[in-house]
């Protein structure tokens, strides 16, 4: 099989034109691309309010598991992170900088914060090892 036709644009299409579905007969969704992309589109539109609730209410109940993915991800994404983050300074040097003086105050207590956080850590490591 070659391709197939698209039941809601009666178009046929090779079947790099639809996704992927190992529990169809042809291994490909009904569908093509083109009309599941347009179908998902107008149904965000339609329920964005919910979906967005939902997706609050889930990361609420689910906040560790949340936390820990990120860690895991920053972690092993070290260098792909502070590139893209560097690229974002360099290119927005002046919304940067208007954002960090806004939130100045902020900012260092977070800074005071995390190094009492790693001094104490640090103590705690040296006691542990006397």
């Amino acid at each position: 099989m070659t391709g197939k036709v698209c039941p809601k644009c009666d178009k046929w299409k090779p079947l790099d034109g639809f996704h992927k579905n190992r529990t169809r007969p042809s291994g490909r969704q009904s569908y093509c691309k083109i009309c599941l992309n347009k179908a998902r589109k107008e149904n965000y539109k339609k329920n964005r309010e919910r979906d967005l609730k939902n997706c609050a209410e889930w990361y609420k109940n689910n906040k560790e598991h949340c936390v820990k993915v990120a860690a895991v991800y920053r972690k092993a994404n070290k260098a792909e992170i502070k590139k893209a983050s560097d690229e974002y300074y360099q290119n927005n040097k002046d919304k940067w900088r208007a954002r960090h003086y806004a939130n100045r105050d902020e900012i260092l207590k977070r800074m005071r914060d995390r190094g009492a956080r790693k001094r104490a850590e640090k103590l705690e490591a040296a006691s542990c090892v006397s």
